[in-house]
């Protein structure tokens, strides 16, 4: 299912439990008390060795089952009829190409951008809308099915590509570029359509069934966010057009990190089979990801068999699988405030291919908690510009805005209460901003407003004690 280029990049996030086996240590791996004469060695009839057919045609039933569980898990709801994967499929290589000739689409979005680099952006937008790719997000908006292509094959889906992911950023930058063009045409139901437009290519990015399916659409959806927050911070939006983008972001959502890890079990379940019938050199290709992978031609560990150092025999490994993504996927659940300590460093046990397979789900997890926060902040911001617009001031509370422009004040995804908010005071705030829009952040702890306006997406290891800045452009 994942290209090994998108693999290669989520393994570069890993810390491997500690002992990670060395590829020369990997050759021979097995019980401490096995004697040397009986481990492995990679050749057929050689003790320790179960032959091929028998274990070929349980591997290639795993891989159909995994492959068709994932299938009913992506398709689960979605009615028929045109497909935004194939559309995205189609128009992608386009964009690339333009993309490729040097014409960045961010150059609208960059203080630093020269002249002849936006004008390069414009003629690249104008060549692209006479090859439809235009038109083509106008039907990806429009269709409600999305269902990838690469659910075929017989290998194991770690290995199978997802082109759709990097063409969907290069769709989002092309698209983001056309939303601001048109914002400064004064069309702002032209940028609404845009908005729209990229909300719903998240939406269908997200489905597809991993968890790095489920990070893209994550930062599509944040960065027509982005281009919301900026256009009500430049003033160029009015109230219908507000009111517009308040019901598009309400409608278009995402697949949560549940449904992703969901997904991700599927993907554990063959990658495991994958590993144990291809042994040593299996794994090792699983760390480094390079080509080609490893043809299984038959059972390297027996049954009841270790693998090597902090891999079991094979039964106990589909065990803690299932112990494991179970608990993930009940942490993945809940918000952010009722995790706790669920994702503790031992989860995996110093499971090597469980490192592997769920590298960095922590940092993934906060990923979908700061993209609820920037949304609910989102909205949060179109009913103070409404309220704005309305009275010529900003409100003193967020409640001011219940229930004209809110039916209730959005909610803080990390403590459960509603979001913080510093009202107007004389002088104002850091960056000309009137107010402060804030969320509690990764300690969970909502210090009173105490954002870093330099640095406003705090990292991790620097939460303590700041709160999380949701109106980043000045207003």
């Amino acid at each position: 299912m994942k290209g090994s280029g998108n693999v290669r990049r989520i393994f570069r996030m890993t810390t491997c439990a500690a002992g990670l086996i060395a590829l020369s240590g990997l050759v021979g791996c097995g019980d401490a008390s096995s004697p040397q004469s009986d481990r492995p060695a990679g050749q057929p009839g050689e003790p320790g060795l179960e032959s091929s057919p028998a274990a070929l045609a349980s591997l290639a039933e795993t891989y159909a089952r995994s492959t068709s569980a994932l299938r009913a898990l992506i398709e689960d709801g979605q009615p028929e009829g045109e497909n935004a994967i194939a559309i995205i499929l189609d128009v992608g290589p386009k964009i690339r190409a333009v993309e490729a000739s040097g014409v960045m689409f961010d150059a609208l979005h960059e203080s630093e951008a020269t002249e002849e680099g936006r004008q390069a952006l414009r003629r690249g937008v104008a060549e692209l809308e006479a090859q439809g790719v235009g038109e083509a997000l106008v039907r990806i908006s429009r269709t409600r099915r999305a269902v990838p292509n690469e659910l075929t094959g017989s290998g194991p889906m770690i290995a199978r590509v997802m082109p759709e992911l990097g063409f969907s950023r290069s769709l989002t930058r092309f698209n983001s570029a056309r939303a601001v063009m048109a914002i400064e045409a004064g069309d702002a139901g032209g940028f609404v359509d845009r908005i729209d437009e990229t909300l719903a290519l998240s939406s269908h990015v997200s489905r597809q069934g991993a968890m790095i399916a489920g990070l893209v659409g994550v930062a599509v959806q944040a960065r027509a966010l982005e281009d919301v927050r900026t256009a009500i911070a430049r003033g160029g939006l009015d109230d219908a057009s507000l009111v517009r983008l308040a019901n598009v972001i309400e409608r278009r959502g995402l697949m949560d990190a549940a449904y992703s890890l969901r997904a991700e079990r599927l993907l554990a379940e063959d990658t495991t089979e994958f590993v144990y019938f291809t042994g040593p050199a299996g794994l090792a290709w699983m760390q480094t990801q390079s080509e080609p992978a490893p043809t299984p031609v038959l059972r390297v560990i027996r049954e009841g068999r270790a693998l090597g150092q902090g891999m079991p025999s094979r039964v106990e490994q589909h065990a803690l699988n299932n112990r494991v993504y179970a608990k993930l996927i009940e942490a993945a659940s809940k918000p952010a405030y009722e995790r706790g300590a669920e994702l503790d460093s031992g989860l995996t046990q110093g499971n090597l291919l469980l490192g592997l397979l769920t590298p960095s789900i922590g940092r993934s997890l906060q990923a979908f908690d700061q993209f609820a926060a920037d949304r609910a902040g989102t909205l949060a911001l179109i009913a103070i510009e409404r309220y704005r617009l309305a009275t010529g001031e900003l409100p003193k509370q967020l409640s001011d805005l219940t229930p004209t422009y809110l039916a209730s004040v959005p909610a803080d995804p990390y403590t459960g209460k509603a979001l913080g908010y510093l009202g107007p005071r004389p002088g104002g705030y850091e960056g000309g901003r009137g107010f402060v829009l804030y969320a509690a952040g990764l300690d969970l702890t909502d210090d009173g407003g105490a954002v870093d306006f330099a640095q406003p997406l705090v990292k991790p290891d620097d939460a303590k004690g700041k709160d999380f800045l949701l109106n980043r452009s000045s207003r």
